[in-house]
């Protein structure tokens, strides 16, 4: 989408201007290390303040426009793109320091290793 110009009457639900649903650059989903925001949320989200949360909530999980979110919190659509783009940020920033999501897909790779291997121990133990 980037380099292209689009008309504003005419967003689609999701397509809510200046706001990725996703940060970082490295993999296909955008995140460092392939997070996703809705893992770093089941995460972190704790820890966001409450109007944060809930910001994040309703457009990442919920799947509303800014706008639906602004009517609903009865604030404006641009306190919404604030609290989402600093929701995400903090959430990225909770990543970088603790780096649990990373643990984990690091944890999981291991194990994607470790099991063919016990698989294969498996089978010659049952051919003994």
């Amino acid at each position: 989408m980037a380099g292209t110009i689009r008309d504003p009457m005419n967003i689609q639900p999701g397509w809510d201007i200046g706001v990725q649903r996703s940060i970082g650059a490295a993999d296909g989903d955008g995140q460092p290390g392939g997070a996703s925001m809705s893992l770093l949320y089941d995460y972190y989200g704790g820890l966001l303040g409450e109007r944060q949360g809930r910001v994040f909530s309703l457009y990442h999980e919920d799947d509303l426009s800014l706008s639906e979110i602004a009517e609903l919190m009865g604030v404006t659509r641009q306190g919404v793109h604030d609290a989402l783009k600093r929701a995400e940020a903090r959430l990225a920033a909770y990543e970088e320091k603790l780096g649990l999501v990373g643990k984990r897909e690091a944890w999981l790779a291991a194990l994607d290793r470790i099991d063919p291997a016990v698989a294969r121990m498996l089978e010659k133990e049952v051919d003994i």
